[in-house]
């Protein structure tokens, strides 16, 4: 939505987009979940299986700092997927672990040198932007081709 990374918020506007219109949600916070959840890992990996904790499963988990995510909760009767699915966001994420190897941890990517693949790749994209001159020149043309494309009335 607006390029924070937080996959948490995304779910969360995904469910909003997609709840139906009136009292009676079209999709429930549930459902939302499951598809972010299920369809996320068949897309990214192209298998079924998975989503349980048992022998032998791939065992991907998110571990959420409940403290933090409910610190200022007045009710004790709220539903946690509910106070998930309404609050949760990356820095309640303390780790994600992905077929039981711990890849984030209190928000760093472990087993890299994230800013310094940053820093590198940033400089390759800027070195390589010499090259791209006539691109960059014919982007604003290009722009405004698209947008009377899809402007209404076009079609």
């Amino acid at each position: 939505m607006d390029e924070d990374d937080d996959a948490l918020r995304e779910i969360r506007l995904a469910h909003l987009l997609h709840l139906g219109t009136g009292f009676r949600a079209a999709v429930t916070r549930a459902d939302i979940l499951e598809m972010a959840l299920v369809n996320g890992r068949r897309a990214v990996t192209g298998r079924d299986e998975g989503g349980t904790l048992a022998p032998g499963a791939p065992a991907d988990l998110i571990v959420l700092d409940w403290a933090m995510l409910e610190d200022d909760r007045l009710r004790d009767d709220l539903d946690a997927l509910e106070l998930v699915m309404t609050r949760a966001t990356a820095p309640h994420m303390r780790e994600l672990i992905v077929g039981g190897r711990t890849i984030v941890r209190d928000g760093h990517v472990t087993g890299i040198d994230l800013p310094a693949v940053r820093a590198e790749v940033l400089a390759q994209m800027r070195a390589g932007m010499a090259d791209k001159a006539d691109l960059a020149a014919a982007m604003p043309a290009l722009d405004a081709a698209l947008a009377a494309h899809f402007e209404p009335g076009c079609c």
